[in-house]
């Protein structure tokens, strides 16, 4: 490989989405246990609960949205391969 140059790895339309998508379901599970954690204490921290539940709304939120995304880029390549075999 010539010095300078950069090697690149072989990317596929939405793997970067897909992986982000499977990190943030991962995140919004430990999210979920953690509030349950906090709900079994006896005095449960409400500011704790407050930010543990505004995280997982803010995770569920960017979850809809890349599932959204996921759907159109579905369709577009449906319509795509309608198209071509017009």
């Amino acid at each position: 490989m010539p010095q300078g140059s950069i090697k690149r790895r072989k990317t596929y339309p939405g793997s970067g989405v897909a992986s982000r998508f499977r990190a943030l379901l991962m995140t919004h599970r430990s999210l979920e246990e953690k509030l349950e954690a906090e709900m079994k204490r006896p005095l449960p921290d409400t500011a704790v609960l407050r930010r543990l539940k505004r995280r997982k709304l803010s995770v569920k939120d960017e979850l809809e949205g890349i599932q959204r995304l996921l759907e159109a880029m579905r369709t577009t390549r449906e319509e795509s391969r309608i198209l071509q075999a017009i």
